[in-house]
């Protein structure tokens, strides 16, 4: 997909902030990209041993693969002589000594379902933040996506309110893979951050349907087009998955189709997840009885006269909008011109989310 094709890649607004820092306008993107990154690497370098309970399954299915093609343990062959077949497909502890170690971090943050029935409810939303550690194209892709249509997102709802969405997202995608396993039978433990980031994905299109990117670098076509390409794509195996004929892909398809389900709804239904994220803050600050009064006890008041000029130049840069503000605000303008001029219903549906999200943030401030 063509970088260079991207509007906030033409005019920077998504890119760079003041300083020329890459991301600057969006951190929390920035953020979840670096952990991702560390999580990966750790993934690498921490490991152990494989045993035979890492592998059962795979050594049972090659076991009856092997044993399909060749009959028993020992086969005779044309002349009826005896042919020893290969110990460690029949050996369970030779067998798991030949297969790769095992990433300790992977297995305490993918997506299990036996284990998240047993209540390790944190896998909803860890898995996320793992992926293969066998190859680059799985994280590549996925943080390039991130990177691509991610930072316009959190200008558009804020970076906590996008930090909410993206685990959110997480979540539900989670809860769609965990819920067609339970359907089918199937156990196959899922990692990677398709889910959240098919989320952003999908935000990313409602809002911009005729949005065109490249293909490969190479053929362009309109986001809302591909869009419905990975919609069809990732139902195909869902439904043959529930009509009873199992098809795995290695591919988490039904918590791709969570992760668009949910950025489609979240977009139509102008859900806000910081508020209840709010809630439980102040929930857990009340139960926490003394700290939170201590918390409280550190409130001064600002009297601006005694700041330091140093500081005082500090204040005043945060106080700075970022170039992604700008342009907002300047799409707002553009709304309220088009309404002073021909009225509140010849608006788009586009600029109906423009004028709401205008009016929530300023009410904020």
């Amino acid at each position: 997909m063509g970088f260079e094709n991207r509007d906030y890649a033409r005019d920077g607004s998504y890119t760079r902030g003041g300083k020329g820092d890459v991301m600057s306008d969006a951190p929390m993107c920035r953020n979840i990209l670096v952990v991702t990154v560390v999580v990966f690497l750790a993934q690498m370098f921490f490991t152990r041993p494989a045993t035979v309970a890492d592998y059962a399954p795979l050594f049972e299915q090659v076991q009856a693969e092997t044993e399909g093609l060749y009959g028993e343990p020992v086969a005779d062959d044309a002349e009826g002589q005896p042919i020893a077949l290969p110990q460690e497909i029949f050996n369970p502890e030779q067998f798991a000594s030949n297969m790769p170690p095992v990433s300790v971090v992977q297995d305490w943050l993918e997506l299990d379902t036996e284990k998240v029935m047993k209540g390790q409810v944190w896998r909803l939303v860890t898995n996320a933040f793992c992926h293969d550690r066998f190859g680059v194209m799985h994280i590549l892709f996925n943080m390039l996506f991130l990177f691509w249509f991610g930072q316009f997102v959190e200008a558009t709802y804020g970076s906590k309110e996008f930090l909410c969405f993206y685990l959110g997202g997480a979540v539900v995608a989670s809860l769609a893979y965990i819920g067609l396993q339970l359907f089918t039978g199937e156990r196959h433990d899922a990692i990677g951050a398709s889910g959240a980031v098919m989320a952003v994905v999908c935000v990313f299109a409602m809002w911009n349907p005729h949005h065109t990117i490249r293909v490969y670098f190479l053929f362009p076509i309109q986001i809302r087009y591909l869009l419905l390409f990975y919609v069809i794509y990732d139902l195909h195996p869902v439904l043959l998955a529930l009509s009873g004929t199992a098809m795995h892909t290695g591919i988490a398809h039904a918590a791709h189709l969570g992760g668009l389900l949910f950025g489609y709804l979240y977009y139509k239904s102008d859900w806000r997840l910081l508020p209840y994220w709010d809630r439980v803050a102040q929930l857990t600050g009340d139960a926490g009885g003394t700290k939170a009064r201590l918390r409280r006890s550190n409130l001064r008041v600002y009297d601006e006269s005694n700041v330091y000029e140093p500081d005082r130049e500090i204040i005043n840069e945060r106080r700075e909008k970022t170039r992604a503000d700008l342009r907002f605000d300047q799409q707002l303008d553009d709304v309220l011109k088009k309404i002073s001029d021909s009225g509140q219903g010849s608006l788009t549906e586009r600029e109906k989310k423009i004028l709401t999200l205008g009016s929530e943030r300023y009410r904020n401030q």
